[in-house]
């Protein structure tokens, strides 16, 4: 079976390993349903705040939540989708794919040209020898270097590409901003304009309260993978990224997202975000 847990954080099994404990259980794919942070993101996408998401994330939460796949790169896969070999169609899943690493899942296409494909199906999760999607990298690349404000959610940026993404606009735009949200300190804080010592699903219930917007709560019946019956456990997936709006003094806000705690917040940790303003005009 699958498994969901985080790396990084206090508790992440990177964190276990380090300190020579056992990690903590996990959950399988299909337990874990979007936070707060996940619902928050997808309504600030609705209003036109958010306009691209990058995700280092397998889970495929974001999609769940209701964003639409053309603002979502998942530069290291999604566990319930697959994509055909021959013809490159891609598929959704209501269960996460019995593989890992890019192997064949023993689906078969049923994409049809001149003919029934019948290409053989391989999940779409990298593991360490895979190259990132490239549809999917050069869209977070396009939008990061786009964007006047990077946030980052969760993630110590310790992998590459995905960790360089937040810095590209500042390569070429010095008023460009680099915020991050992360209980644990990284070695990049000195570079961002703000940090966050926070859980993220505190940090969206006060950002939300201040822009005086509701967070939608999840719903499984509107769930575009639980939705898909058992005897239609797979559908055709197709997506078109967002294109980069022309007028880039306009407001983008991309988000590199590695890890969306998977835990409801306590209302002491509403009250407990330590903000630290780096740099200053």
């Amino acid at each position: 079976m699958c498994q969901w847990h985080g790396c990084s954080g206090p508790n992440g099994v990177w964190t276990a390993e380090k300190k020579k404990r056992r990690p903590p259980p996990s959950k399988s794919f299909t337990e874990v349903i979007p936070t707060v942070s996940h619902m928050a993101l997808r309504k600030l996408v609705d209003v036109g705040i958010v306009k691209f998401i990058i995700s280092q994330n397998v889970d495929g939460l974001h999609l769940r939540s209701g964003i639409p796949p053309s603002y979502v790169a998942e530069l290291h896969g999604n566990v319930f989708r697959e994509t055909c070999r021959k013809c490159r169609r891609m598929y959704m899943r209501n269960c996460p794919t019995p593989t890992l690493g890019m192997k064949p899942t023993g689906g078969i296409c049923d994409g049809v040209s001149k003919r029934t494909c019948r290409g053989a199906l391989v999940d779409m999760v990298l593991d360490w020898r895979n190259k990132l999607p490239e549809d999917d990298l050069a869209a977070a690349e396009a939008h990061s270097s786009a964007a006047d404000l990077n946030l980052v959610l969760g993630s110590t940026l310790q992998i590459v590409p995905a960790g360089e993404l937040p810095f590209r606009r500042q390569e070429i735009d010095s008023t460009a901003k680099t915020a991050i949200c992360n209980l644990q300190t990284t070695k990049f804080d000195d570079k961002m304009d703000l940090v966050i010592r926070c859980k993220l699903d505190a940090m969206f219930l006060r950002l939300m309260a201040l822009l005086n917007i509701e967070i939608p709560a999840y719903d499984a019946k509107l769930d575009p993978v639980l939705t898909l019956s058992s005897d239609e456990y797979r559908t055709h997936f197709s997506r078109i990224f967002q294109q980069v709006p022309m007028n880039t003094d306009a407001d983008n806000l991309i988000v590199v997202n590695e890890k969306c705690i998977d835990e409801k917040p306590e209302e002491s940790d509403v009250h407990n975000c330590s903000v630290k303003r780096l740099k200053t005009e």
